[in-house]
């Protein structure tokens, strides 16, 4: 047993002293990743400039969908602040109603989602591919809900939502 430990012992010290001359290729790994990141950076910079600007836009309306499911929004949530829901015949998604709204929600049950009118920067991008990037794509995705309440009939799975140039009068 004590050779087993001696000759594991010097092979661990071995491959410990091994690594330690390799100072100069881990500096040049860095140096490389680093060029790299600012190379990615400016051809964002470069997608994010590639676009065709569309009419101002503004959303407003409702949607009824099922909660599925409480998660947090951020690592620095305290508690449960969105919502994993369910459009009618759709894949579940997740959106921010913060925690006031989320102590109200119950999982299973159907609740009516009114958008707070907002603008919408539109863009069209030539290439589809770019709204895969989060920097891009994210700030189309945020919405804000003004009221989420229980639909009139529980059975309905309409929705109203609706895209103007021109901002939505108060109802």
């Amino acid at each position: 047993m004590k050779k087993f430990m001696s000759v594991t012992l010097s092979i661990c010290l071995i491959f410990l002293f091994s690594a330690c001359g390799n100072e100069d290729d881990l500096s040049k790994q860095l140096e490389i990743l680093e060029k790299e990141n600012i190379q990615l950076k400016e051809e964002i910079d470069t997608l994010n400039k590639t676009y065709v600007d569309l009419p101002d836009t503004y959303l407003h309306g409702y949607f009824n969908a099922d909660i599925v499911d409480f998660i947090k929004y951020s690592i620095n949530s305290e508690k449960n602040d969105a919502a994993v829901i369910r459009l009618f015949q759709s894949e579940s998604f997740v959106v921010y109603v913060g925690e006031e709204f989320a102590e109200k929600l119950k999982v299973g049950e159907r609740y009516k989602f009114e958008i707070e009118p907002e603008y919408i920067d539109r863009k069209e991008f030539p290439n589809p591919e770019v709204l895969k990037i989060p920097e891009i794509a994210e700030p189309a995705l945020n919405l804000s809900f003004k009221n989420i309440s229980q639909p009139a009939s529980s059975g309905n799975p309409c929705s109203f939502l609706e895209l103007t140039n021109t901002p939505p009068t108060a109802s």
